[in-house]
């Protein structure tokens, strides 16, 4: 998908099945809670390597930013992700998308 728009519908099964799968994490109040951010964790990785989403994620793949965006959470994400600031970068933009 481009400044164009052009839509590839060989990808909608894919997408119905992560949708879904979003939805089935929602049951009960914490998952509630949780599906605005899943479901922009799925929309992001659904817009593939663009390069608005590459400057997005080099951005975020800052300490100082990640701890600012990711706040008291941020040690338990960073031990979930084994100090890899690419992946706290994904869940931060996450975060922001939510």
């Amino acid at each position: 998908m481009g400044i164009g728009g052009k839509v590839d519908f060989s990808v909608a099964k894919n997408a119905a099945t992560g949708i879904r799968d979003i939805i089935k994490l929602s049951k009960g109040i914490e998952g509630i809670k949780a599906l605005p951010e899943e479901f922009a964790h799925f929309v992001v990785d659904a817009v593939g390597e663009i390069p608005l989403k590459e400057r997005l994620l080099n951005t975020l793949n800052n300490e100082e930013v990640l701890k600012n965006i990711l706040g008291e959470n941020y040690d338990k994400y960073n031990s979930l992700y084994n100090n890899n600031t690419e992946l706290l970068a994904e869940e931060a933009l996450g975060k922001l998308v939510a």
